[in-house]
Order: C-alpha cells, then structure tokens, then sequence
C-alpha cells in the first residue's frame, strides 16, 4: 500500500479507517498503533525530505554555453523561489499566447498544474523544469498578483501548517489526543473547491441540467452562467464562467475551458460525494 499524504489533520482523520482497512489487508498480522505509528514515521520523513530540499531544487540538467559556442549538460542547483520565478514566466507567456484569461490567483496555481508542456526544457531560459518534481511541492506554493501579474512563491505559512499538522499525527499515534472523532468536513479556506470543481460538482447533482432546462433558448451558455453567478456568486465579469459553461452545454472534454479537462479536478470534486455520503449519478 502507498501511504498518501494529508496536508490537514482534518482530511487525514476523514480517511484514516480507509486507510487503516487498506494496510491491514496487506498486514493482517498488524495493530491499529502498528499503523498509526508507520504513518507518523513516513510523515516525518517527508518533511524532513520537503523541507531538506526548500531551499534548492536540483536538475540534472541545464543548458550551458562555452566560449567556442558550445552546449553541453551541468548540474546546477536554484533556490526554490528562483524557480517558481521561471515556471511563472513560461507560464505567463504561454497564456499570452494561447489568449488565456486567469480570473483569480487560485485559478492561477490550478492551471499551472494542468498545463505540463510548460515543463521540460525551454529555449527561452536554457533549463529543465521537471513537472512531478513541481507537483511534489505544489501543495507549498502560493499565488499572489502584482501590477497585473501572478507571482508564484514559497508559502511560509503552508510550511508551517504542515508542520502543525504533523504534531497532531505525532499525538494521534502516541494516543495522547481527543481529536480522534472525524471533524466536521470543510470545504472552506484552502479546501474551497475552484469554479471548475463546483461546476463539475453542479452537473453531477443534476442541477446543470435542470437549469438548461429551465432556459427559454437551451444552448444560451451567457445566460446559464449569469443564473449559476447570481446563485453561486462565482464571478463572471471578464466572461470565463460562460466559457466552462459552453463546454457543459456542448461537451468536449478535451478543450482546456471544459470543466472536465482535468482529471485532477473531477477527482476532487467527487470526493465531496464521499465526504458528504452522497450518491453521484
């Protein structure tokens, strides 16, 4: 089994039983305080390895011109801010290029995620940008927008969440701790599902269809996401919620505006089926 990893001591404790079922069926021979202290040693080292590694990246490969013109591969290592400075350069251009509008700094972290050919080499700035490695810090990394751009940056107080959190693991496992009834789910703060999810979410309970339904003209896509606005208070003032909602009147899950592009956004939004014990058509 592959211990996943929870950010929140909350979502931690919403899949601990699952979790615990999925080990013991592996370790039948294994305790509940077995298990609870092989998580709290996997989490530790995660840290450690996270935050060893916070101040560098290290890539195996990066351009290099000699003085006789030359390329060839050196090992180079950069603070971590440098480059998510980089990744937000390749990634501000490519949405000037493919004309693409981001609504909010949230949005911003999201479609960096979705976009990996912004990933690998580049000629622009000569070095090798590894996707997974971005997604294995991803969790860190915080948003914010200056003089009309998105900056992309190291968030202190992400780390240092994580490191609360960790303290609670620690406590669950030496079984010194009341919290160990689930807390009451929340989908607020950093858990907030994004307008692709709540979209998602909005068709899967069936309630995208009763209000095309309901529309005197059935593929007015403009007047689909003025009713989900006025009801939601998603904003729509620069027109990309009617864009998602174009792709949910006429499907085509391959366009990067389809609200089910991502396979990482559909996985999200149906764990608040699970979360809330509902069913999903």
């Amino acid at each position: 089994m592959e211990i996943p990893i929870y950010y929140s001591f909350a979502e931690f404790q919403q899949n601990y039983e699952s979790n615990f079922m999925q080990w013991q069926n592996e370790y039948p021979e294994g305790t509940d305080k077995d298990f609870r202290w092989e998580l709290f040693h996997y989490y530790q080292g995660k840290f450690l390895t996270y935050t060893s590694e916070f101040d560098k990246f290290y890539f195996s490969n990066l351009w290099e011109v000699t003085e006789k013109g030359e390329l060839y591969d050196v090992k180079k290592q950069l603070r971590i801010n440098t480059v998510t400075n980089i990744i937000a350069v390749r990634f501000n251009e490519y949405c000037s290029t493919k004309e693409i509008v981001i609504d909010s700094e949230k949005d911003y972290l999201e479609k960096i995620a979705e976009t990996p050919e912004i990933f690998g080499w580049s000629n622009s700035d000569k070095y090798k940008i590894d996707y997974n490695q971005f997604l294995h810090f991803a969790y860190f990394l915080d948003v914010e927008k200056s003089k009309d751009k998105f900056q992309l940056f190291l968030s202190d107080q992400r780390v240092k969440n994580f490191e609360y959190t960790l303290k609670k693991i620690e406590n669950f496992a030496e079984g010194s701790t009341d919290e160990t009834t689930i807390d009451e789910v929340d989908y607020s703060g950093d858990r907030e599902l994004s307008t692709k999810q709540k979209l998602i979410l909005m068709d899967k309970l069936g309630i995208i269809n009763l209000l095309i339904d309901q529309l005197k003209i059935k593929e007015n896509a403009s007047h689909l996401a003025e009713i989900i606005s006025a009801i939601t208070g998603i904003d729509n003032k620069k027109g990309t919620l009617t864009s998602y909602c174009n792709y949910l009147i006429r499907p085509d899950n391959n366009h990067h505006n389809s609200p089910y592009n991502s396979k990482a956004n559909v996985s999200k939004a149906l764990q608040i089926f699970k979360d809330f014990e509902i069913n999903a058509n």
